[in-house]
């Protein structure tokens, strides 16, 4: 069996961080290393990082910055460091549930086409409601080895084939912090012929945007990008059919 080596970018957010690598531990039984890179986090969150070296049978690469590089750099920070067969990217503020990565190395794997995919999430309208995380994630074992197709993956749990990165590259850096980084990055390897997809039955809860919220210029960052993205690859259009129910 391959590895997976699974890129975190941490910037505070000692809670959210915590409840993150803790559900990685918990229910990763695929093998893997987790690669968190450490953007001059203050001392609580830093003294946690620092525990981990002597967590029991964790595999854990930990890359320090004296400054805040931002996602975007932290993430290529790690592409640089991975050397296994897939690499995942992955926000600090997602918690995993059992088997989630190995339905995503299972389904890509079975579609050699597939280049990037992403777990079920609440982002992707796959929401627990009146169950826990862990048991919503349950329901959805059934779908095990299906998939849906995508216009893009997105960012916050993205496993990626090491073959993709060594024909794409790094994450673009115009994207600074971040904010379309990850779209551009699908966009770009679509370009080459590979495709992107969900896998129905892995399942990550992100609470979204945990760390982007506390900065001041959180909306001149989106809009920016946005804008780069789109002049780029342009605006994709979503065309809408009204059935008369009446005929």
């Amino acid at each position: 069996m391959s590895k997976c080596d699974i890129i975190i970018p941490v910037w505070n957010q000692l809670d959210v961080t915590r409840e993150c690598v803790t559900s990685i531990m918990k229910h990763t039984a695929y093998p893997y290393r987790l690669i968190i890179i450490d953007n001059a986090s203050d001392a609580p969150t830093a003294s946690y990082l620092d525990s981990l070296k002597s967590a029991k049978d964790l595999d854990l690469m930990l890359i320090r910055n004296s400054r805040n590089l931002g996602f975007v750099k932290a993430v290529n920070q790690g592409i640089g460091a991975s050397d296994a067969p897939y690499l995942c990217i992955m926000n600090n503020d997602t918690i995993a549930t059992a088997g989630w990565l190995n339905e995503l190395v299972d389904v890509i794997e079975a579609n050699k086409e597939m280049g990037l995919i992403n777990p079920s999430s609440n982002t992707s309208g796959q929401y627990p409601e009146d169950k826990s995380i862990d048991d919503y994630a349950e329901t959805l074992k059934p779908l095990k080895g299906q998939v849906q197709e995508l216009y893009t993956c997105r960012g916050f749990c993205m496993l990626v084939r090491k073959e993709v990165v060594k024909r794409v590259g790094l994450l673009d850096e115009i994207y600074h912090i971040g904010y379309y980084d990850d779209t551009d990055y699908c966009k770009r390897a679509q370009r080459l012929g590979y495709r992107a997809a969900r896998a129905k039955a892995s399942y990550v809860y992100h609470k979204e945007n945990v760390s982007f919220k506390t900065l001041d210029n959180n909306k001149e960052l989106f809009d920016n990008n946005e804008r780069i993205f789109f002049e780029r690859w342009g605006r994709h259009v979503r065309v809408a059919y009204f059935l008369d129910s009446a005929k």
